[in-house]
C-alpha cells in the first residue's frame, strides 16, 4: 500500500515556464523524474490498518488507546509503530496560484480529512426491475440528509457499460440531490447486455426445451451455458476495471474512503478466500490482484448493500439484515456470501435483506465515519508477493472490530513473472468519457494553436493543438542502476470526444527512460516536461489527457473542456 507523500515543491512548480519540447530520436533523453515514492515496496515498510470498533446495535466505540489493540501477521504479533482516533472530518479548500491563459493542471482544489463515501450505482449487475427501486430510495437518503444534515462528504458514481461520474464529493446534500434527480445523470433504471433479465432466460430456456432431440437439448443448454458464462465473464472483467479506476481517482484524498455499492449480485471475490462459486477465474487472477492492491493502498472499504427486492418469504427472516446467512436460502444465499466476504476483507460491512436502501445508506456512512488508524512495520520483511493475513483483537472481547483482513506484499518482479498476460495498457480506461481526473500523478499541461492543419475532408477542417506537459519529478518513479542511472517509464494519452462521447482522435506513447546522473539532478530542479500534437476538428471537444508510470502502477489524468477557435493560423 502506499504513503502519500507530502508536495511542497507544488507552489515553486505551477510557476515555471512551460515550453515546447522538441521530438527528439534518443529516447534516454526524453523524459525524467525522482525516484523517490514511499510506498511498502520499500525497505522501511509501514503497513496501515484502519479499524471500525462496534459495539451493541452497532454504536461506535470512541476513545480506545493504542494498549488497546494487539496486532498479528500470518500470527506473528507486531508491534504498532502509531495510532489514531478518526471521529469525522472537515473540509478545506486549496488556492492555486493563478493559472495562465490555457493552463490547466489535475491538483485537487480540495483538501480533505478522515473519511469520505462514495456512492456507487450498479447497473451492470443489477435487474432493472431492481434498479428501478434504487433511485427513489437514495432520494429518500438525501432529503432525510436534508432535514438533518451531518456533514458527511458524498461522492456519486454509477457503473454500467463503464463507470461514470455523477457527482463529486460534496458535503452538501442539496448538489448530491440535484445531480441524482437530473435526467442526464444516467441513475434510471436500464438494461445492460451483460446481465440478462429472467424474462431472457426463460425465454432462451424455453427454446431449448422446444427441441426434440435429447441430444439437440443437451446441445442448445451447452451453448446457452457458454454463453452465459461470457457474458459473467465480461462483467467481471468491467467490474474490476471500474474499481481500479474508482481506486485511482480516490488516491488524491487522505485517510478512509467507503464505498457503498448497490448492486444485485456481486460476480467476484477481491480476496483469497473467496467461496467456491465465487472463486477467481485464471484469466481475472492479474486484474484481481491489482484491484485488491489498489484498494488496500487507498484505504478503500467497501459496504455491499443488496438492491434485490425481499419476497414475503424472505421478509420472515429479518436476522438475516447484514449478518452471516444461513443454510437454505436458496441461490441468493451465494451472494450474501460473497457480500460478507467484499465487506469482511475491505473493512465494510453488508446489508441485504433489506428493502430500506435508505436507513442502509445511513447505517453505513455512519459506522465509516468513526474508526482508528493502526501503524505497524511487519517482521516479516520479504517483498515476496504473498498475501499477508492481519488480525486484530482488543482487550474488550465484547467489541465487534471491521477491518481489512491482509494484503499482498508487493514484489514486482515476481508479480510481472505471474502475470505474463497482464493488460498492456492501465491509462486508457482511467480516460473514458466521463471519469474523473486522477492526481496521484501532478502535473499541468498547456493547450494552445499551432496551425491550421490539412486534411483529406476539406468539409472538416482541423486545426492541430499542442500539449505542454509540465509533470512533479517526486510523482516519477525511478530505478537506479550501478552506473548510477536512473530508469523508469512513463505512458502520455491525450484521447479529444466530442459532446456525446465519441471518440474524435487519440494519442498514446510509452516513453522509456534512462537518466544519467547529471540530468538527473537537473530533473530535480526543473520538472519532467513533454510536448505533444493533436488534430482536433472546429467544434465543441472535450480533452482527455493522462500520464502514466509505468513502473509505480500510478497515473494522472485531466479532463479539459476545449473551445476550439474558429479561425486558426493558416497553415503555409
Amino acid at each position: 500500500m502506499c504513503l502519500h507523500h507530502c508536495r511542497d515543491i507544488w507552489p515553486v512548480f505551477l510557476l515555471f515556464a512551460l515550453a515546447p519540447i522538441p521530438a527528439q530520436t534518443n529516447q534516454s533523453q526524453a523524459a525524467s523524474s525522482n525516484g523517490q515514492i514511499p510506498t511498502i515496496k520499500t525497505e522501511a515498510r509501514i503497513v496501515l490498518v484502519d479499524v471500525v470498533v462496534t459495539q451493541g446495535k452497532g454504536e461506535p466505540v470512541v476513545g480506545l488507546h493504542k494498549e488497546a489493540f494487539q496486532v498479528r501477521e500470518d500470527g506473528d504479533a507486531q508491534k504498532i509503530s502509531s495510532f489514531e482516533e478518526h471521529t469525522g472530518g472537515t473540509v478545506s479548500p486549496v488556492v492555486l496560484p493563478p493559472m495562465p491563459p490555457d493552463v490547466y493542471t489535475n491538483y485537487p482544489t480540495i483538501r480533505t480529512t478522515d473519511s469520505i463515501n462514495v456512492l456507487l450505482l450498479d447497473s451492470l449487475n443489477t435487474q432493472a426491475t431492481d434498479q428501478v427501486y434504487v433511485q427513489p430510495q437514495m432520494v429518500k437518503y438525501l432529503r432525510a440528509e436534508l432535514a438533518a444534515p451531518k456533514g458527511a462528504r458524498l461522492a456519486i458514481f454509477t457503473l454500467g457499460q463503464r463507470l461514470r461520474m455523477v457527482r463529486g464529493f460534496t458535503a452538501d446534500p442539496a448538489a448530491s440531490l440535484k445531480a441524482l434527480i437530473d435526467p442526464k445523470s444516467g441513475t434510471d433504471a436500464k438494461f445492460e447486455p451483460q446481465m440478462a433479465s429472467p424474462h431472457r432466460i426463460a425465454s432462451e430456456n424455453l427454446v431449448c426445451d422446444g427441441i426434440r432431440s435429447p441430444a439437440g437439448q443437451a446441445a442448445c443448454r451447452d451453448f446457452l451455458s457458454e454463453e452465459r458464462a461470457e457474458r459473467t465473464g465480461d462483467r467481471i472483467a468491467m467490474t474490476l476495471q471500474a474499481f481500479q479506476a474508482l481506486a485511482h481517482y480516490l488516491s488524491q484524498f487522505p485517510g478512509r474512503k467507503n464505498v457503498m455499492w448497490i448492486s444485485d449480485s456481486f460476480p467476484v471475490s477481491f480476496f483469497p478466500d473467496a467461496s467456491p462459486r465465487h472463486s477467481p477465474r485464471k484469466e481475472y487472477r492479474g486484474d484481481i490482484r491489482q484491484t485488491v492492491e489498489l484498494l488496500t493502498a487507498e484505504q478503500v472499504a467497501v459496504y455491499p448493500i443488496s438492491a434485490r427486492a425481499l419476497t414475503a418469504e424472505e421478509n420472515t427472516h429479518p436476522d438475516q439484515y447484514g449478518r452471516p446467512v444461513n443454510e437454505g436460502l436458496g441461490d441468493s444465499s451465494f451472494d450474501q456470501i460473497a457480500m460478507e466476504m467484499l465487506a469482511r476483507n475491505t473493512g465494510g460491512r453488508a446489508f441485504y435483506n433489506t428493502n430500506d436502501l435508505s436507513n442502509a445508506m445511513t447505517e453505513a456512512i455512519n459506522s465509516g465515519s468513526y474508526y482508528y488508524t493502526i501503524a505497524y512495520s511487519p517482521t516479516n520483511t520479504k517483498a515476496d508477493g504473498k498475501f499477508r493475513r492481519i488480525e486484530l483483537k482488543t482487550t474488550n472481547s465484547s467489541y465487534k472490530l471491521a477491518y481489512r483482513r491482509g494484503y499482498y506484499a508487493e514484489n514486482r518482479q515476481v508479480e510481472q513473472m505471474s502475470e505474463p498476460n497482464a493488460p498492456s495498457d492501465l491509462l486508457l480506461p482511467l480516460m473514458s468519457f466521463g471519469m474523473p481526473d486522477c492526481a496521484e500523478i501532478l502535473y499541468k499541461v498547456r493547450v494552445g494553436i499551432l496551425q491550421e492543419s490539412r486534411n483529406a475532408d476539406p468539409t472538416k477542417p482541423v486545426v492541430r493543438y499542442g500539449l505542454d506537459f509540465a509533470i512533479l519529478p517526486q510523482d516519477v518513479k525511478l530505478e537506479s542502476g550501478a552506473d548510477g542511472a536512473r530508469s523508469g517509464g512513463l505512458e502520455v494519452a491525450v484521447i479529444a470526444y466530442n459532446s456525446d462521447g465519441k471518440v474524435l482522435n487519440a494519442i498514446s506513447k510509452k516513453i522509456p527512460m534512462r537518466l544519467q546522473p547529471d540530468v538527473f539532478v537537473k530533473m530535480q530542479r526543473v520538472g519532467f516536461q513533454l510536448h505533444e500534437e493533436i488534430d482536433l476538428p472546429q467544434s465543441g471537444v472535450f480533452l482527455q489527457t493522462g500520464i502514466y508510470d509505468l513502473k509505480a502502477n500510478h497515473a494522472g489524468t485531466l479532463g479539459i473542456p476545449l473551445h476550439v477557435a474558429a479561425t486558426p493560423a493558416v497553415l503555409k
